[in-house]
């Protein structure tokens, strides 16, 4: 090897050598795994670096031991068109698809009860005891409702009924246990039916001159009109085929049946007010209330109450319509205590939710509400 090679070498030795130092110096040592290395251009002392969680030890995660008894949780995942409380749990039928399910609230386990499909349902009604339901769906562009028995809990099956009559509406399977009751518009107003389940037979309850009503079924049954911002709304009681005017009108009223009397929403004045209608007189309340989102106890009302309603909005049209999400809080009412507040559900489940279709337990412990947002399924624990 002459000279001039080994010179060249020498050289090139000197320079690798060179740049690994100066790399070393600016960038830090390389890492020994092939992982990233980081410049460190401090003067030492205390490390700013935070740990992430994977890097805490275990024993640092907190674990609830009774998830069942958090107070405000949510059940569902997929959208949910009724429920029920029943059987250790809660039965609950499947938008879109039809099919029944049961969630163990003990457990948190889920078992599908029901198969069947039923394309496009969208709303279920069950009875109190959750022996049958009636799911609704669209044909021809009219609702379709199917009455069917629920499978024996712990058996398999699938829901197999019949249909209510076309259009049927404003179905109600808890004020006559056996029998469901329904309304069917017609071109000379509207008709109230009972039909027998067992039987299969149905009856004529009353028949009415108007249209585009809620029903309030009860031992005693009232009607109201569709609530909009756009026209006066009444409240009515039906008596045989007649009707009596029950309180003073308003602007898009609302109106519920309850223990001590109704519930009455309605713009007066320019003012949206709640308040309790009862044989002694009405109650203001101190909250305003949407009849939907509202369901009764033995001597309590519960009602998810808007944090806000902006005067841009339609109101109640707008939300009827989906053009706008409300944010809920729950407030216990009742004649002696009015307007209690139990929960503001943005604060305790850091989201926000838009109460509709909800139900109580017999030992009214606890409620089931349905997000309006994305129709998922939600359980609140009441204080004793």
């Amino acid at each position: 090897m002459n000279r001039k090679t080994i010179l060249i070498l020498g050289g090139i030795v000197f320079l690798l050598v060179v740049g690994a130092w100066i790399y070393a110096l600016v960038f830090g040592p390389m890492s020994p795994h092939g992982g990233d290395s980081f410049a460190n251009f401090g003067d030492g002392g205390d490390s700013d670096y935070v740990p992430s969680p994977d890097d805490q030890m275990i024993t640092d995660v907190r674990v609830e031991e009774n998830p069942a008894e958090k107070r405000l949780r949510q059940l569902t995942t997929n959208p949910v068109a009724g429920a029920v409380f029943a059987e250790n749990g809660i039965y609950y039928v499947e938008q879109g698809t039809g099919h029944l399910r049961h969630i163990n609230l003990v457990t948190g386990s889920e078992t599908l009860v029901s198969g069947k499909t039923i394309p496009g349902a969208y709303e279920a009604i069950f009875s109190s005891d959750g022996s049958t339901v009636a799911i609704t769906t669209t044909q021809n562009g009219m609702p379709k409702t199917i009455l069917a028995e629920v499978p024996t809990f712990g058996g398999t099956g699938n829901l197999e009924g019949e249909s209510l009559a076309s259009g049927a509406s404003e179905i109600d399977l808890e004020t006559k246990p056996g029998s469901v009751l329904y309304l069917v518009e017609n071109a000379n107003g509207s008709t109230g039916y009972s039909y027998d389940i067992a039987k299969r037979t149905g009856t004529v309850v009353f028949e009415i001159p108007l249209r585009d009503i809620h029903v309030l079924w009860g031992d005693e049954i009232y009607v109201y009109t569709t609530p909009t911002e756009r026209q006066t709304g009444y409240v009515y009681k039906v008596v045989g085929n007649n009707l009596q005017y029950v309180t003073r009108g308003g602007i898009g009223l609302m109106a519920l049946s309850y223990t001590e009397g109704l519930v009455v929403t309605r713009k007066s004045d320019g003012s949206w007010t709640s308040e309790l209608v009862t044989a002694d007189g009405d109650i203001p309340l101190a909250i305003l209330t949407i009849s939907e989102k509202c369901i009764g106890g033995t001597e309590r009302l519960f009602c998810a109450v808007p944090n806000t309603i902006l005067s841009s909005m339609i109101f109640p049209d707008d939300w009827y319509k989906g053009v706008v999400s409300l944010s809920d809080s729950l407030w216990s009412i009742s004649s002696q205590e009015f307007a209690v507040a139990l929960s503001d559900f943005l604060q305790e489940s850091g989201r926000e939710i838009d109460v509709l279709k909800m139900g109580i337990n017999s030992l009214e412990s606890h409620l089931f509400f349905i997000n309006k947002n994305d129709n998922t399924l939600w359980l609140y624990r009441l204080p004793e």
